[in-house]
Order: structure tokens, then C-alpha cells, then sequence
């Protein structure tokens, strides 16, 4: 929906502080910034990954979606965040858990 950092998110606050995200850019800066970065193996540009498939709905387009998919948000956002914080935590800062170990508990739970 916007532009903005991670730092960003952390100092301001209301809306009219971050730059919107709008078709036009999504479509030609973005999407193409994608192709390049993805030559150089990088993973997303500006916060894109891949082109949504719901763009191909005619008159819909998702930088003017103004309902947030809130599984997107937590699947794709806050739990990978917090998960690895909590990781590093464990694992780096108390060392009470080792890599190993958690590495052999998700294969118990997804083997």
C-alpha cells in the first residue's frame, strides 16, 4: 500500500506520512525493478515479490485494495519477524537451544 521502511514504521505514525503506492508505479517501476533484481538474484524490489494474480481481475488492482488480508499480513509479516527474533534469542543471546535441536523439531512437526 506504501512505501515505506522499516524505519519509517518505526517513527511515523498517521498515513499521510508515507509516499502511496499507486498502479502506475506498481506496474512499471516496480514490476520492472523486479526483473532486474531478480537477474541479480535478489528475492523482491520495493516490497514486491511477484506480480499478484488478483491484478488480473478486471478493475480491481491491489494498490487500490483498501482491505487488508490480515492472514497475508500475519503469515507473510509479523510471525517470520517475531519467530526469528525469538529464534536468535533462544539460540545466539541465551544459547539454551541449539540450531540442531530446533532444526530436528521442525522435522518432527512437518516430516
Amino acid at each position: 500500500m506504501c512505501y515505506a521502511t522499516s524505519d519509517e514504521t518505526q517513527r511515523c505514525f498517521r498515513e499521510e506520512m508515507f509516499q502511496r503506492r499507486t498502479p502506475q508505479e506498481y506496474n512499471f517501476k516496480d514490476l520492472a525493478g523486479l526483473v532486474a533484481a531478480q537477474k541479480a538474484s535478489k528475492v523482491h524490489c520495493r516490497g514486491i515479490k511477484r506480480d499478484c494474480k488478483l491484478n488480473e481481475i478486471a478493475g480491481f488492482h491491489v494498490t487500490e485494495n483498501f482491505s487488508l488480508d490480515v492472514m497475508h499480513i500475519v503469515m507473510e509479516g509479523i510471525i517470520p519477524i517475531e519467530l526469528g527474533c525469538i529464534l536468535s534469542g533462544l539460540c545466539i543471546l541465551d544459547k539454551c537451544v541449539t540450531l540442531d535441536t530446533v532444526n530436528r523439531e521442525f522435522r518432527l512437526l512437518w516430516g
